[in-house]
C-alpha cells in the first residue's frame, strides 16, 4: 500500500512537473507572440506614418519656399525696372509722370514729404542734402509706382515695397503717412541690413534677407528681401519687398489644417505660429526672461522682435540635442511622446515643424492591442485552471496544447515576421478554435486595420503628387501665356519657347527656333558700334558666372525688321546641364 502511494505520488509529481513545464512553455510562447504582434503592427504603422509625414512636409515646404522664391522673383523685376528708369531717362517722361513741383513739400526742418493721395509715399530726413541731383532721382523713382501696384496684385503675400535712394530718401508703397511713424533724423544706411548692400560690403550685388524685425510702419513682425540697384554701374539705391509674419500665418500656417505646424528660427525661437493652436509645445516667458531674450537678440540697431513665448523646455532641449534637426523625430514633452517632422528653410535659416496627431492615427491599433491583452490574459487563466482540474489526463492535455496552442502560435509568429518585413496582405491560414481562434481573428482584424491605414497613407501621397503636377501645369500655363518672349536654352541650343517669342521674331515654329543659333537675329553692329555677336557672348558669359545678366540691344525678326528689346538671362542650377532661361521684353519708344 505504501509502495503504491509512493508510485502514485511519484507519477503525480512527474505529471505535475510536466504540466508546469508545458504551461510555462505555452504561456511564454503566447507572450512572445503577443509582443511580436504588437511590435510588428506598431513598427509597420510608424514606418508608414514617418514616410507619409516626410512626403507631406516636403510638399508643404515646397509651397512655403515658393512664397520666398516668388518674392525674390518680384524683387528682381522691381530691381530691373528701377535700373531701366535710371539708365534710360531719355525714354521716359518722368518729369510729367510725377510733377515734383506740385507733389513734393520741402518742410522747414529740411524734410521732403509727398502730398497725400500718391500711389507711394516719399519721405527724406533732415540731414539729407537737397539739390537738383537728389530731386531728379526722386522724380525718376516715382516711375516705380506702376511696378509696385502690378507686383502686389500678383502676390498676396507682399505687404509693402520701397526704393531707398543712395542720398537717403525713402519711397514707400502703399502710400501711408511715414512722417508720423519715422523719426525726422532717421539714417537708413546706418542700419546693417541696408549698409550690407553698399558696394564695398556687397560687391557681388546679391539679394539679402533681413532677420525677423518689428516694422516701424505698424505692420507687425516681418522679414524683408533687399537688392541693390545700379545704373550704368553706379550704385543708386536699394529696392525692398516686405513679407509680414501675419500674411505667412494666414496664407500658409493656418491653411494647414491636417496637423499643427509652426516655424522657428536657427536658435529654435518661435518665429511664426498660431496662438489659437499653440498647445503645451509653447510656454509664456516672464518679464525677466523677455528682457534676457532681448539682450541676446540684437541683430538689428533697433526694432528687434520681442519674443514673449518660447518652445517647451523639454522640446527645446530635445531639438538642441539632435545632431541633425531635419527629418522625422520623437521627443517626450511633459511625459507625452510627440512625433514631428522638421524641414529647413534654407533662404532664412529657419525650420518648418509639423507635429503629428499620433493618438488619432494609432487609436485603432491601440484598441486592438488592448483586446489582444485581454484575450491572452483570459487564455492564461483558463489554461492554468484546466491543467489543475484535468491533472489525471495530463498527457492528453499536453498533446492538446501542442496541437491546438503551440503550433498555431508558431504559425502566427511566422506570419507576424512576414508582416513586419512589409508583406501586409499575407494571407493567414491558421486553423484554430476557442481562445486561439479569437486571437487569430483579432490579429486578422489588426492586419486589416494596418492595410487600411497603409492604403490611406498611400492615397495621401498620391494626392500630394497630383497637387504637385497641378502646380507644374499652372507654371506651364503662365509660361505659355506670358506677353514677354520666354525661351530656354540647354547647352547653348534653344530647347523651348513660348508663343510670344515666336510672334516677336516672326518665327514659324519651335522646331525652326531650335535650328537657329542663339543671338543670330541681330544686326552685325549695335547703334553705338558694338559688335552684336560679342555683346550677346559677353551677356551669356556674365550670366554663367553670376547667374544673371541684363542688357538692352537692337534685334530684328526673320524678315529683317529691327526693334529694341530688354533682354534678361537667368542661369538655372543644374549639375549636369547648362540651362539658361531668357526673357525678352519689347521696348516701345
Amino acid at each position: 500500500m505504501g509502495m503504491k502511494v509512493k508510485i502514485i505520488s511519484a507519477f503525480v509529481l512527474v505529471l505535475l512537473a510536466s504540466v508546469m513545464i508545458g504551461a510555462y512553455l505555452g504561456l511564454a510562447s503566447i507572450n512572445k507572440s503577443k509582443e511580436l504582434i504588437q511590435d510588428a503592427s506598431l513598427s509597420a504603422l510608424m514606418k508608414q506614418i514617418s514616410l507619409s509625414s516626410e512626403k507631406q512636409s516636403e510638399y508643404q515646404i515646397t509651397l512655403l519656399t515658393d512664397i520666398f522664391h516668388h518674392a525674390e522673383s518680384s524683387l528682381v523685376s522691381l530691381q530691373q525696372a528701377a535700373q531701366g528708369y535710371f539708365e534710360n531717362t531719355e525714354l521716359y517722361n518722368y518729369k510729367t509722370n510725377w510733377d515734383i513741383d506740385q507733389r513734393l513739400i520741402h518742410q522747414e526742418n529740411n524734410q521732403l514729404v509727398s502730398k497725400p493721395g500718391d500711389t507711394s509715399t516719399l519721405l527724406s530726413f533732415i540731414q539729407q542734402e537737397v539739390n537738383d541731383e537728389v530731386l531728379e532721382s526722386i522724380s525718376i523713382s516715382a516711375m516705380l509706382d506702376n511696378d509696385f501696384e502690378n507686383i502686389q496684385d500678383a502676390n498676396e503675400n507682399i505687404a509693402a515695397m520701397y526704393f531707398n535712394g543712395v542720398s537717403g530718401y525713402y519711397r514707400y508703397f502703399p502710400g501711408v503717412s511715414l512722417v508720423d511713424v519715422m523719426a525726422p533724423d532717421n539714417d537708413i544706411y546706418a542700419f546693417d541690413i541696408y549698409n550690407n548692400l553698399l558696394p564695398d560690403k556687397n560687391p557681388q550685388r546679391k539679394t539679402l534677407w533681413t532677420p525677423l524685425y518689428d516694422d516701424e510702419a505698424g505692420n507687425g513682425n516681418m522679414i524683408t528681401a533687399l537688392a541693390p540697384v545700379y545704373a550704368n554701374d553706379k550704385f543708386v539705391g536699394v529696392v525692398g519687398i516686405d513679407i509680414t509674419i501675419e500674411k505667412i500665418l494666414k496664407n500658409f500656417i493656418l491653411r494647414n489644417t491636417n496637423n499643427e505646424s509652426f516655424i522657428v528660427d536657427s536658435e529654435f525661437r518661435p518665429a511664426i505660429f498660431s496662438e489659437k493652436r499653440a498647445s503645451n509645445l509653447f510656454v509664456s516667458l516672464n518679464e525677466a526672461q523677455i528682457e534676457e531674450s532681448a539682450e541676446l537678440n540684437k541683430s538689428l540697431p533697433k526694432n528687434n522682435v520681442v519674443h514673449k513665448r518660447a518652445l517647451n523646455p523639454d522640446l527645446l532641449q530635445g531639438l538642441k540635442s539632435l545632431d541633425n534637426p531635419e527629418g522625422f523625430h520623437s521627443i517626450a514633452v511633459d511625459g507625452r511622446k510627440v512625433h514631428f517632422t522638421i524641414t529647413k528653410i534654407d533662404k532664412l535659416n529657419w525650420y518648418y515643424v509639423t507635429v503629428l496627431a499620433k493618438e488619432e492615427m494609432l487609436s485603432m491599433p491601440n484598441e486592438l492591442n488592448q483586446e489582444l491583452e485581454w484575450i491572452i490574459n483570459d487564455l492564461m487563466i483558463n489554461s492554468v485552471t484546466l491543467y489543475l482540474v484535468l491533472l489525471v489526463l495530463i498527457v492528453v492535455v499536453i498533446s492538446w496544447i501542442v496541437s491546438k496552442i503551440l503550433e498555431p502560435i508558431a504559425q502566427l509568429t511566422d506570419t507576424t515576421k512576414l508582416i513586419a518585413n512589409g508583406d501586409y496582405d499575407k494571407e493567414i491560414k491558421i486553423v484554430a478554435s476557442n481562445e486561439i481562434k479569437s486571437l487569430v481573428d483579432s490579429f486578422k482584424l489588426m492586419q486589416l486595420s494596418i492595410l487600411k491605414q497603409h492604403d490611406k497613407l498611400q492615397d495621401s501621397i498620391d494626392s500630394t503628387s497630383q497637387q504637385l503636377i497641378e502646380q507644374k501645369h499652372l507654371f506651364s500655363e503662365i509660361y505659355k501665356n506670358s506677353s514677354d518672349g520666354l525661351s530656354v536654352m540647354i547647352d547653348g541650343q534653344f530647347n523651348d519657347c513660348n508663343d510670344a517669342l515666336l510672334k516677336m521674331f516672326k518665327i514659324e515654329s519651335r522646331e525652326a527656333l531650335k535650328n537657329m543659333a542663339p543671338g543670330r537675329l541681330a544686326p552685325e553692329c549695335q547703334p553705338d558700334g558694338e559688335d552684336s555677336a560679342q555683346m550677346y557672348l559677353d551677356a551669356l558669359a556674365k550670366c554663367n558666372k553670376t547667374g544673371f545678366s541684363h542688357h538692352e540691344r537692337l534685334v530684328h525678326d526673320i524678315n529683317g525688321e529691327e526693334f529694341r528689346i530688354d533682354a534678361m538671362l537667368i542661369k538655372v542650377n543644374d549639375n549636369q546641364r547648362n540651362i539658361i532661361y531668357s526673357i525678352a521684353r519689347l521696348i516701345v519708344e
